[in-house]
């Protein structure tokens, strides 16, 4: 079943729980991005390739990086 996303600049939108928005907005000074969509993005994008390479090895990715994931993972609970 498919349905329409709504758009912003041609990109796909993702609504957010407000919990879990508030959540990555108090996370946001601490991993050095500038918007709560710059987290979102970098944290589904390393997870997504976690996911699909199969690999529990860590990737060469900075410290910075690896806080991002462990953060993102932690508010969606799997942490």
């Amino acid at each position: 079943m498919t349905r329409d996303i709504p758009k912003k600049n041609g990109d796909n939108v993702v609504q957010l729980p407000a919990e879990l928005a508030e959540r990555i907005d108090n996370r946001i000074a601490d991993t050095g991005f500038q918007t709560r969509d710059e987290y979102a993005i970098e944290a589904l994008d390393q997870m997504l390739t976690h996911i699909e390479t199969g690999t529990n090895a860590p990737s060469q990715q900075t410290d910075e990086e690896t806080e991002a994931v462990k953060d993102q993972l932690e508010s969606l609970g799997y942490l």
